[in-house]
Parts: C-alpha cells; structure tokens; sequence
C-alpha cells in the first residue's frame, strides 16, 4: 500500500527542503489510465487475475492531494500538472522543470519525435534520443496530467461506459458510472451532471432505460445472439487464419458489453479449429475487389498443399476476376482464363503473391453462358465441388430417406417423383456439372445410381471398380 503523508509537510512552506524519498514520491501517476490497463491485462490473462488484481486495489493515486486543491500553491498556476507542480514543489532544481528541456517538453512532442526518428540521419537521431531521455529522467513512469481528459468528454464516455459495462441484469447507478468515470477517464464530475448527461444521450436517440436500480443500455448495434451467430461464422470459415479469427472476433465482442465478451472467451478457442495458414487472404480479397472495380485482371500463384502440409506452387494464372463467392465453408475467386477458354473457381486460401496486372478484364457478357450474368442460384445448386465444366441434366434414382440432403446440394429447382419400380425410392432430375456429380454419386454409392448420361454412368463405374480393387 502506498500512504501519502507526505504531502502536509508542504503546506506551510512549499520551499521546505525535501529529501530524494521525497522527490521520488511526487512522480506521481494518472492512476485511473494505468488500472483500467491493469483490468483489461486481468481479462486477457485469467491465470494472472488474482495477482493483477491484488496490484490494482493496492495502488493510491498521488494526484488526489493536488486535484482537490489539498495543497497548493500560486507558482502551479490553478493546474495540477506535474508539469507545473513539480517546478512549482522544487523550484531550486531546475532539472524538475520541464520548460527547461530542448526539443520535447510535453507528451504530445514526445510523440512527435519519435515518429521522426524513423528518417533521421544518425547524428540527428542521436541528439533526438539524448533529450527524449532527460525528458524520461524527469517523467520516470509519470503520466502527464494532459492525459485526463476534460469534463466536455463526459456525455460520450458516458454513453461508452454504459455501452461496455451495462445491460437489463447489470445497471448502473450514477455512483458507479462516476466511478467509471473517474477510474478509466480521470474524469470528476457531479452526479447531476451524470443524469444531465444521460437525459442527454436519450435526447439523441440512444436507447437508454433507467429505473430504480439504475441505467443500462437498452438498445444495441447487434443482439447477443446475432453476435453468436457471427462469431459461429467466422470460427467455421476455414478460409480465414486463426490469428484474422481471433481478431474478427474481439472486435465483434466488442460490439456487445463485457460479459458477452468473457461468456464468448469460456466457450471458444479459434486454435481448436482447422484453419488456413495463407496470412495474404485480407489482402487478396482487397486487391480481387480494386480489379473487379476497375476491370482488370489478376495474377497469381496457385498452390496445392503438400505433404509437409504447407503451400507449395502448382500453376501460375492469369484471370480475369469477376466474384468473390462462399460455397460450401470455402471462399472461391471466379474468373475467366484466357489461356485455358473456360470459367475457373480457385480457392481464395490457395492464392499466394498476387498481383494486379495492367491488361483489361475481359468482358463477363461475352463469355458463353454468362450473356446474362452470373446465375448464383444455378452456381449454388449446379456445382456442388465448384467444377468449370459446362453444367447438364442428370438423372439418378435415389432412396426416399435421403431427399432432405438431395435439396441440400442442389436446392428446390430440381424434378422429384415417386419411383414406379421401387416404392423406397424417387426419381430425381438435376442440372448440375457432370465432374461434380461424379463425386457426388460416388459419395452417396449406397442411396444413389445414376441412370443418365450414359458417358457420366460409365465414368462412376470405372471409379468404383478401380475403387474396388484397392481393397480386394
């Protein structure tokens, strides 16, 4: 626990000699930033909460006795920054006074150096680290009172702390939402300004309910359950890496308050899922988007996984893009290769080292096919493994408890009558790609025969003795 006796001794003679111990004291902190960090580190690290939380409830913020004017004196000017307390406490030591540095004199400038030093030549970035030192000399871990914020703040942090720690079981009375305040902002204020401030934000249009035990936010972006439903979608997109998971996923907890978010953390672990490995995928889909805007065409490496079950290069393409679409928990690049004649769908996660190329895009309504566009339906249901070969009518018989998964493949816009011959079984007509179906049919062998064409016939049974043979 750290006491502040310390401060009476200046109240008489604020040029009282003072010891080191003294001066180390007066570095003081702004205590409510540096706890709110302490919290968030005891969220992220639940094995550490007992720990940090035990550093947390120990610290004093030595402002206090400056803020409420406990002590004062004229040369800190009505302020109680350390940057006028300190010169105003010491004023024989002018190593105390920040006015008295070269280059840096405040955090803003501290900052503004340090981006600098980037481009500077060696000698300038070594005069430019020697005066932000004798800046941290004088700071040593002190956060500049700058740093709170003013008053005027208070309605949007307000509607930020109701936002993060507020919902219909967790109201928050003005008490603790001045403590929140106080605590994260280092903002002060009255509780008539906080119901001032609340009445305020439900002027504009925030869906706030206040009853006896409080206020909470009612209304929200997103409700928890679509929440869920999100964060369901991105942890099944084996398309995105684990590291872009977690992080889609933060942000969407973040769009609810903070027991959403510690409920989410007990149920999921983006590790435990298979994911792509490919860090350029976000990257892609932003170049894919500026081709597809301007018309032109894309190059890149297209990969297959090998048996170090790493990327490795398989063919080079040059296409010209023209969707972006999710099939089957997978996201597929379409687009036409002018080297090969025919519509192509690659998988977003197998495309490394892409690159926009200067040639036009050729034109979609020119493609055979695509006179009027892209039909997803007919994508949907026609190409089941996404398969470029021109899609044609097929007909299979098929057992009678397996038409629900039949409309799953291929959707509703498909032909399903009682089969004559078998009262078990229907007769099913489907437009889809014949290399699709193949493996569709070899898929479901023991429900499914495939009547017509004859040539896609023959193919699955070639497939099936070949099949056979591996395990005779």
């Amino acid at each position: 626990m750290i006491y502040l006796p310390w401060y009476l001794l200046y109240i008489k003679s604020p040029r009282a000699r003072r010891t080191p111990e003294d001066k180390l004291a007066i570095s003081y902190y702004n205590m409510g930033f540096e706890k709110g960090r302490i919290r968030g580190l005891a969220e992220l690290y639940p094995d550490l909460r007992e720990h940090l939380m035990n550093i947390h409830d120990h610290i004093q913020d030595l402002m206090i006795p400056f803020q409420k004017k406990w002590y004062y004196c004229r040369a800190m000017q009505g302020s109680y920054s350390i940057k006028y307390v300190l010169p105003a406490l010491f004023p024989d030591d002018p190593t105390l006074d920040y006015h008295n540095l070269d280059g840096v004199h405040n955090g803003g400038e501290v900052s503004e150096m340090f981006a600098k030093m980037a481009t500077m030549q060696p000698k300038e970035l070594e005069t430019a680290r020697g005066q932000l030192l004798k800046y941290q000399d004088i700071h040593k871990g002190a956060e500049p009172m700058e740093s709170f914020e003013p008053k005027k703040l208070a309605l949007i942090r307000i509607w930020q702390i109701l936002k993060e720690y507020s919902d219909y079981d967790h109201p928050l009375t003005q008490d603790d939402i001045a403590q929140h305040l106080e605590n994260d902002y280092g903002i002060v204020i009255e509780r008539k300004a906080i119901s001032r401030n609340i009445s305020l934000l439900k002027e504009a249009g925030i869906d706030i309910e206040s009853r006896r035990a409080g206020s909470y936010l009612e209304g929200r972006d997103f409700e928890d359950s679509e929440l869920k439903l999100l964060i369901d979608g991105v942890l099944c997109s084996k398309h995105i890496t684990a590291k872009h998971s977690k992080d889609l996923i933060d942000r969407l907890c973040g769009l609810s308050n903070k027991y959403f978010r510690s409920h989410v953390k007990n149920i999921y672990s983006v590790n435990d899922w298979s994911k792509t490995d490919n860090q350029a995928l976000f990257f892609n889909i932003e170049l894919i988007d500026t081709a597809i805007d301007q018309k032109l065409r894309v190059a890149y490496d297209y990969n297959k996984i090998g048996i170090d079950k790493k990327l490795h290069k398989s063919s080079y393409q040059v296409v010209s893009p023209y969707q972006l679409i999710l099939h089957n928990q997978r996201y597929y690049l379409m687009a036409y290769s002018e080297y090969w004649g025919n519509m192509v769908f690659h998988r977003l996660d197998r495309i490394t080292n892409m690159k926009l190329m200067e040639e036009k895009a050729t034109d979609l309504q020119t493609i055979p096919g695509y006179k009027n566009g892209i039909d997803y339906k007919k994508l949907s249901s026609a190409m089941p493994y996404m398969y470029s070969d021109e899609p044609e009518r097929i007909d299979f018989v098929a057992d009678a408890g397996i038409v629900d998964q039949i409309v799953d493949w291929f959707g509703n816009d498909i032909r399903i009558a009682p089969n004559s011959e078998n009262e078990n079984q229907v007769k099913v007509s489907v437009v889809a790609s014949p290399n699709a179906m193949e493996h569709w049919a070899m898929q479901y062998a023991n429900y499914v025969e495939v009547l017509s064409p004859d040539c896609l016939r023959e193919r699955i049974r070639n497939s099936l003795l070949s099949g056979l043979k591996k395990y005779n």
